[in-house]
C-alpha cells in the first residue's frame, strides 16, 4: 500500500529541517561523503523500535529518516523542505518537498542506503498513495521503482514489487532491473493492475529465478487473503511470470 501523508505534514517537515541549520552544509549545501552504510529499508523490528516511543500524532516515516541520518556519516542531509544527497561525482541531488492542498503534494523521506546496489532509497508520499525512488550514489541518477529493491545474489539485478488491490492509488506489479555502476536499466515490468492478485514479497532463487508470495482480492467482499506463490524466471527473451496464483 502507498504512503498517504496529510497536508499538515509540511509543518512537521519544516520543523525537522530547522533542527539542522543551513550552516551545517555551508552556502553551497555541501554534505559529507559516506563513512558508514545502512541496509534499506529497516527491518520490521528496527522500524518498530524507532517508532514505538513516538508521541501520538508523530509520523513514523519522519522518525525513520531522523534515525538513519543521525546514525551514520552519510552524504545525505535534511534542510527544511529539501532532502540533499551528494553523489561521489560531486553532483548534489536536491529533492524538494511540495506541500499543497491537492494532487501536487510530494514529500521525500530518506529510507536508507542499499549497499549491494550502491544507491540511496527514498520514499515518496503523495496526496493519495506513494512511491519509491533510488538515487545512484556515484552519479546521482534518479530511478523511480515500484518498491524497495531486493538485489540478486550477485547484485547484477534487483526486483521491486508493489500491490494496492483495494484503493488502487499505487501500481500493482513486479519489475526487474539490471544494475549498472552509475544507474539501472529496467528490463521487465509485469503489470498486474488488471488482475485480482498482487505481489507481497520477493526472494531470489539463484540469479535467474525469483519466488513471489502473493495476495488475492475477492472482488465481491474486497477482502484480501494470501495466495499461492508464483515464480518469475529469466528466459532467452526476457523475464517471464509463471502463474497466476491458485
Amino acid at each position: 500500500m502507498g504512503l498517504r501523508l496529510p497536508v499538515t505534514l509540511g509543518v512537521a517537515l519544516l520543523a525537522l529541517g530547522c533542527a539542522q541549520r543551513d550552516g551545517e552544509h555551508g552556502a553551497t549545501g555541501h554534505v559529507p561523503q559516506p563513512a558508514t552504510v545502512f541496509r534499506a529499508p529497516l527491518l520490521r523490528s528496527e522500524r518498530d523500535s524507532v517508532c514505538r516511543a513516538l508521541p501520538q500524532g508523530d509520523d513514523c516515516e519522519q522518525a525513520v529518516e531522523r534515525f538513519l541520518l543521525s546514525q551514520a556519516r552519510l552524504p545525505v542531509r535534511r534542510r527544511g523542505p529539501d532532502l540533499l544527497i551528494r553523489a561521489t561525482s560531486g553532483r548534489l541531488v536536491v529533492l524538494h518537498d511540495s506541500i499543497v492542498d491537492g494532487p501536487a503534494t510530494v514529500v521525500h523521506l530518506y529510507a536508507g542506503y542499499v549497499a549491494p546496489l550502491r544507491a540511496h532509497l527514498v520514499r515518496l508520499g503523495y496526496y493519495e498513495g506513494g512511491g519509491w525512488e533510488l538515487v545512484n550514489a556515484a552519479s546521482g541518477a534518479r530511478m523511480p521503482v515500484a518498491g524497495p529493491p531486493t538485489p540478486s545474489p550477485d547484485s547484477s539485478h534487483f526486483v521491486a514489487i508493489s500491490s494496492d488491490l483495494v484503493s488502487q492509488f499505487d501500481p500493482t506489479g513486479i519489475e526487474v532491473w539490471r544494475a549498472t555502476p552509475d544507474s539501472a536499466i529496467a528490463e521487465s515490468w509485469l503489470n498486474l493492475e488488471a488482475s485480482d492478485w498482487g505481489p507481497t514479497s520477493a526472494t531470489w532463487i539463484g540469479n535467474d529465478s525469483i519466488r513471489i508470495t502473493t495476495e488475492v482480492l475477492d472482488a465481491g467482499t474486497e477482502e484480501v487473503t494470501p495466495g499461492s506463490p508464483v515464480m518469475v524466471v529469466r528466459a532467452k527473451d526476457g523475464w517471464k511470470l509463471l502463474g497466476p496464483p491458485r
